[in-house]
């Protein structure tokens, strides 16, 4: 609750709002790549602020609305007894059906009034929250959209309420990762004033896996289960709840995936994929499966997750270091083979180029210097020193000024100005 009552400060969500536009106007047309997934640029500044929004929503007698959620009991979708149709003798008459399939699920199987009780479903926090997550930026156009719609619709008509809403119709998405080789032809026209027009295709290569459309249709377990993707990946990549398709999909890079039971926590599973060598945090595990299905309090039971990184999970190198034995003095003015930040040194004796498994301890280290030192030579590095950029110069070492001479020699680091030994 103090986590909350902190981040829900007034000072908090506007700092929030401000951040989010500036990213939204900063990044314009930009794109990364997310989850093997190319977003566009605004697509980690409005999930934050968007989560920011459901855990601050407050109900019309101040409850926190996303904290009271965190005692909701609710329950996947009803199912069939596996074993209801094994004994003969005992067995309801549905079994003997030609059509019946024991997997298959009806629609009163799935209607929400089914999975929670009236008094929680009608309560202005549920109903609340529910529209809210029809908001959600990630909220793809999708048969699970569809289903979440008329839901909604169901549970307003069960409470005798009406609420006005609408859904993201997210643009997030901009397709999955992928190269592409264009082609650009060029027709000119001779007129009294000429014009050309250019005409650009591309085709577009998958970098993950690409699957063709299956005559026997998978369901979303088996389309994990035989390319080692995540269920929410899996459901991402085909567009569609149940992972039908009819047209090529890339899924990502596979990943070593373990069947969620029992509806585990982000944190239990995070613990699980953790080894002697690698303590997998809540953070990385999510990385890996930034679709996940449920909440991290406990996730949809059964589905699949990635207890790596989709593609292979990059190994830390092992650095050995030598700490220097005395100090280097350099007297010109170097120059930086590699780019520098705003705030580097402008007179700096050596550059040293950022690599894999750097950071400002080893940086120190290498160069006999200390924190302080190190921020006044980059005046841009923060007190926590997360703002060292790989493959970038830093400044290690400051131009020294020269000695004067004592006894008329001069060279490099002696200088014979103002000795009484010539100028």
């Amino acid at each position: 609750m103090d986590n909350i009552t902190a981040l829900c400060t007034a000072t908090c969500q506007d700092s929030f709002k401000a951040w989010g536009s500036g990213v939204e106007k900063a990044c314009a047309g930009e794109t990364v790549l997310q989850g093997g997934v190319i977003v566009e640029a605004k697509a980690l500044s409005l999930s934050l602020t968007y989560n920011a929004q459901i855990a601050c929503l407050q109900d019309s007698e101040s409850n926190w609305c996303f904290f009271d959620s965190q005692s909701w009991q609710g329950s996947d979708y009803i199912r069939y007894n596996p074993l209801m149709c094994a004994d003969e003798s005992d067995m309801p008459d549905i079994c003997d059906e030609e059509d019946f399939d024991i997997q298959s699920i009806t629609a009163d199987m799935q209607a929400m009034t089914n999975l929670y009780n009236s008094s929680l479903f009608c309560s202005e926090c549920f109903l609340e929250l529910y529209r809210l997550r029809l908001l959600d930026p990630w909220l793809a156009s999708s048969n699970f959209t569809d289903y979440l719609i008329g839901q909604f619709h169901s549970v307003q008509e069960n409470c005798s309420t009406t609420l006005p809403y609408t859904t993201s119709s997210s643009t997030l998405y901009i397709g999955a990762q992928t190269t592409a080789t264009a082609t650009a032809t060029a027709t000119a026209t001779t007129t009294d004033a000429a014009t050309t027009t250019n005409t650009v295709t591309s085709t577009a290569v998958c970098l993950g896996q690409i699957v063709q459309p299956i005559t026997n249709w998978l369901t979303c377990d088996d389309l994990s289960d035989t390319y080692n993707v995540s269920t929410g990946d899996a459901r991402t990549a085909t567009g569609d709840y149940d992972c039908f398709f009819d047209t090529p999909a890339c899924l990502p890079l596979p990943c070593p995936i373990y069947a969620a039971w029992g509806s585990p926590s982000c944190t239990s599973l995070a613990e699980l994929a953790s080894n002697s060598t690698n303590n997998v945090s809540d953070s990385q595990f999510l990385a890996w499966n930034s679709n996940i299905q449920g909440s991290c309090g406990g996730v949809a039971n059964g589905q699949r997750v990635c207890m790596e990184a989709p593609g292979g999970t990059w190994t830390t190198p092992s650095v050995t270091i030598t700490a220097p034995t005395g100090t280097a003095l350099y007297y010109t003015t170097a120059t930086p083979a590699y780019p520098t930040q705003s705030g580097t040194r402008e007179s700096c004796g050596k550059y040293y180029q950022v690599v894999s498994g750097d950071d400002c301890a080893t940086v120190n280290l290498r160069f006999g210097l200390n924190v302080t030192q190190l921020q006044s030579l980059n005046t841009y590095l923060d007190d926590n020193c997360s703002n060292l950029w790989l493959n970038y110069d830093v400044c290690v070492a400051p131009v020294s000024a020269p000695t004067v001479s004592s006894d008329g020699s001069c060279g490099v680091g002696v200088t014979c100005a103002e000795s009484g030994f010539g100028k």
